[in-house]
């Protein structure tokens, strides 16, 4: 099965990485150390193979976890120091020669915001065997599948294991519901299996004693996490569906969703550009070498149907949470890869805070999540972490599953926008008079194309603006020259997905279904802000927002400054600053500090309305100059507290 891998993963290689021909080739047996006794003494470490290749160009160098071979992007070796750089992972190693003929030093990697991991390295030349071994016999053949149980991660995950014939040495990996521990390398020496992996980002160390044909052990990854592990046979060991882990919110849709892309400018997913196209979205991390591995593979289906209509777009979730280092990541990330889709900075990659800055999903297990849209702007499936090359039929059968999906969604009929055409020309769309009393009146022009003209209510006549803006209908994106709407149906709205507040509403008035459902006196308001259904706490805190504050006290909207419902917060952000509540500022200012950028744009509005004459907190203000929001970051500039 992994001769396939092999296959595989030769192929995914970026062209650097051919097998070096000629020159002087050292190969050496490299340790990190995972792990030491009370007196700081080593007592784990993780071997790998290196090899150095010297030739008229310099010096190349190599990662091995067989089968695999992983080239280094950077390399400087002058006999007696070392660096290995891969950028790509923000990890390196710097080591010097001793006077024993070995190197010694550390690795180093970004592990987040003020955060570096240091282990200790060491290689002695030779190339010696990866662990000690033993010759083996039919009760230490661990070859097959085995059902596998960490302590620490709640589902059950399936080792794939073989074992050479003639000796003890053993390749395979592990495959979890969030992807697979890649190229796991090692051997058999009597009742004990070792298995490991350094690809510069996982260090990956399994030890296990066997017994009652079953495993029992420990699981090192790097010098920062130690679990434990059992495992028993099973030929059946299967995981569970990949497909059916994450689901999707079925109010959100792409229109719902703006991040900024590598230059800082923020991109609505629901872009003209995906009008009647089929789309992948691909949650990320370029520090996730099973997130690589899916990206060698999108690049390819990008190659091969993107003629066809194929979009993919990824959504980085990075590691420091600071723009500039973040945003330089994902550039190496993407001519690593040569990527030509287009690429955005989401977030940060802690799974809770990720699943707050993409609150379209139930929850984010793994990096990579996939996203499949049909043409249509719907969501057909979600698929949670990526079986890589090193699963080898595992990796078969998901590209399978991938292609049969695009197959299917390319091969559907060009999506009808003429429903949602029909709602917006049955009627005048109106703003709040807090927004201009802007009117929009959507048509058809002489010429066929879809069109929408704005009149201003200004004071006395009427401003019409003659100029007609060609709309384009993206899913529930409704795009009026260069500005985006998100049609709710359910609500019977159009909302501007970057500004809470500002919506254009047809005829029975702006909050529908508080209308239809309770009514719009204040007491129906005020009951609808404790209704179970977000979508009617949501509407009834715009009500609330548009009402005289006479009466009204902030203890309406503390709860809802933290309701599980996003958009509730954001109302009841927004809300705050209509409503001039000025002693909710301290919890608006805790939410500078939220993943989710729609909400941290409303505490900025909210604040800006509230320490307008406050000095001192306008200063507190700033230090939200540099959020990775440019929305956040313009609001700040106009304010003249940003940079």
């Amino acid at each position: 099965m992994l001769h396939l891998a092999t296959a595989f993963a030769l192929a995914a290689l970026p062209s650097s990485s051919a097998l070096p021909e000629g020159g002087d080739v050292e190969s050496w047996r490299a340790t990190l150390v995972v792990a030491t006794d009370d007196d700081g003494a080593p007592s784990k470490e993780l071997p790998f193979g290196l090899e150095l290749v010297r030739n008229a160009d310099g010096t190349q160098a190599f990662l091995l976890n067989p089968p695999e071979r992983i080239p280094v992007p950077h390399v400087e070796w002058d006999g007696e120091t070392l660096l290995l750089e891969l950028p790509h992972y923000n990890s390196r190693i710097r080591a010097t020669r001793g006077a024993d003929g070995a190197l010694s030093g550390e690795w180093t990697k970004v592990r987040g915001k003020d955060r570096i991991a240091r282990v200790p390295f060491r290689a002695v030349p030779g190339g010696a065997g990866r662990f000690p071994s033993t010759a083996p016999s039919a009760a230490t053949n661990v070859a097959g599948r085995w059902s596998v149980d960490f302590a620490e991660d709640e589902p059950l995950s399936v080792a794939i294991l073989e074992q050479d014939a003639a000796s003890a040495l053993v390749t395979g990996t592990v495959l979890t519901a969030t992807g697979d521990y890649r190229y796991l390398a090692g051997a058999v020496d009597g009742d004990t299996l070792r298995l490991s992996c350094f690809d510069g980002a996982h260090a990956f160390l399994f030890e296990a004693r066997l017994a009652d044909d079953g495993l029992a052990g420990e699981f090192y990854s790097g010098n920062w996490w130690l679990d434990t592990w059992t495992a028993k046979r099973d030929p059946a060991a299967r995981l569970g569906d990949a497909f059916r882990q994450t689901t999707w919110d079925p109010r959100r849709s792409l229109a719902d969703l703006a991040f900024p892309d590598l230059d800082g400018e923020l991109v609505p997913l629901a872009s003209p550009a995906l009008a009647g196209k089929v789309t992948i979205v691909q949650l990320f991390g370029s520090w996730c070498p099973n997130c690589n591995d899916e990206t060698v593979y999108l690049r390819e289906l990008y190659e091969r149907y993107a003629p066809r209509g194929l979009s993919i777009l990824g959504l980085a979730f990075e590691l420091t949470g600071e723009r500039g280092p973040d945003t330089e990541q994902v550039r190496i990330f993407r001519e690593r890869y040569d990527i030509d889709y287009p690429l955005f900075l989401a977030g940060t990659a802690n799974k809770t805070d990720a699943t707050l800055a993409f609150p379209a999903i139930d929850r984010l297990r793994s990096f990579p999540t996939t996203i499949f849209f049909d043409a249509r702007g719907r969501v057909r499936s979600v698929h949670s972490g990526f079986a890589g090359p090193a699963t080898g039929d595992a990796h078969a059968a998901l590209r399978a599953q991938f292609e049969a999906e695009i197959e299917e969604l390319l091969a559907e009929p060009a999506p009808d926008t003429a429903d949602a055409w029909r709602l917006l020309t049955a009627t005048e769309w109106s703003s709040t008079a807090a927004f201009a009393g802007a009117t929009y009146a959507f048509a058809d022009a002489p010429d066929g194309r879809r069109v929408a003209r704005r009149t201003i209510q200004g004071s006395g006549v009427p401003v019409v603006d003659e100029q007609e803006r060609d709309v384009t209908i993206v899913g529930d994106a409704v795009w009026v020259g260069g500005e985006v709407w998100r049609l709710d149906r359910t609500a019977g709205v159009l909302l501007d997905p970057t500004r809470f507040g500002r919506r254009l509403h047809a005829t029975g008035g702006p909050t529908t279904p508080l209308i239809e459902r309770r009514g719009t006196t204040r007491a129906n308001i005020l009951a609808g802000l404790r209704d179970d259904d977000a979508l009617l706490r949501r509407e009834a805190l715009f009500a609330l927002g548009s009402l005289e504050r006479d009466g009204l006290t902030s203890a309406l909207l503390t709860p809802h400054l933290d309701d599980a419902d996003i958009d509730v917060r954001r109302a009841a952000a927004w809300a705050a600053g209509e409503l001039r509540f000025d002693d909710l500022a301290d919890e608006l200012f805790a939410l500078l500090e939220h993943p989710n950028a729609g909400l941290r744009r409303e505490a900025v509005r909210a604040l800006l309305r509230l320490s307008s004459r406050d000095e001192a907190r306008r200063i507190k203000l700033a230090v939200a100059a540099d959020d990775p929001d440019p929305i956040v970051r313009a609001l700040l500039v106009e304010a003249e507290l940003g940079r």
